[in-house]
């Protein structure tokens, strides 16, 4: 005789738990990479006067999709040319701040996820 045992899986409630957790370990990442970029941006252009109004536009935005995660932005409205500093122009060498603060906690953000879930 087949002894059956039954057993119950609650895989959303998992799934919402793990959502969760990533949530708190992005946002953590994101304000390290933001404060990195407002670091190397200083170290770039901070000379220069309107360097203060412009890195107060280095900042974490929540994606408006679901389960988007976290964007980092620069620049807008008066200070639009953040895309030209960060990218280069015709004549501006480019001198990224943001790709290289991404870069920099790469590694440190996929240990947190892996921390995380063990």
């Amino acid at each position: 005789m087949v002894t059956r045992h039954r057993v119950e899986w609650h895989g959303d409630e998992v799934w919402r738990e793990v959502n969760t957790l990533l949530a708190v370990v992005e946002k953590d990442s994101a304000d390290k990479v933001v404060k990195e970029a407002k670091r190397l941006f200083r170290a770039n252009y901070g000379k220069y006067s309107w360097t203060g109004d412009s890195i107060k536009t280095i900042e974490v935005v929540k994606s408006k999709y679901t389960n988007g995660g976290y964007l980092i932005v620069a620049g807008g409205g008066e200070q639009y040319h953040m895309t030209f500093l960060e990218l280069g122009a015709d004549n501006l060498t480019a001198k990224p701040f943001l790709r290289p603060a991404l870069n920099s906690h790469k590694k440190e953000f996929l240990d947190s996820i892996w921390d995380t879930l063990k």
